[in-house]
């Protein structure tokens, strides 16, 4: 059997009402006000506003079940060689308790195809596919506003 990839961050994610992403030069902050989410806080002013809920819910829910495809070390003992002494992004999950969860997300493994991650509290380093933290990166371009309805044809 093959062994079940270790959990990073298992949240109920009702539990998160904000999230904060960061890179150090831009960021973006949402908030969940009841079913709907708002960009609250973005590098670029015109991207605030009501946001694409069904996006960012699909996105939070893969990192409130952060599951790691493997944990590399039990303790970092140069970040720097992962890319995690600046990180190339950070997520911190506000919960409704008032605590935070952060993901620290540092540089991409050899192949490309995943990125190494630190939780905050947590020593270890794991490894985390690509595609779950792609949203993230991309928030911080082009921040997930709500799509604009297309006006319906009038032919």
């Amino acid at each position: 059997a093959t062994p079940t990839p270790p959990t990073i961050v298992d949240l109920d994610v009702a539990q998160v009402e904000g999230v904060y992403v960061s890179d150090g030069d831009r960021t973006v902050r949402l908030v969940r006000r009841g079913e709907e989410w708002e960009i609250v806080e973005a590098t670029s002013a015109d991207a605030l506003g009501p946001a694409d809920t069904a996006a960012i819910t699909w996105t939070v829910d893969g990192i409130a079940h952060l599951q790691a495809r493997l944990k590399v070390l039990d303790e970092v003992p140069d970040p720097a060689t992962y890319g995690l002494d600046a990180a190339s992004l950070v997520v911190t999950l506000e919960l409704t308790s008032g605590a935070q969860e952060q993901i620290r997300v540092g540089r991409e493994t050899p192949d490309g195809t995943a990125l190494y991650v630190q939780r905050e509290g947590d020593p270890a380093l794991y490894i985390v596919s690509r595609y779950v933290m792609d949203s993230f990166f991309e928030w911080l371009t082009t921040p997930p506003l709500q799509p604009t309805p297309t006006p319906a044809d009038r032919s």
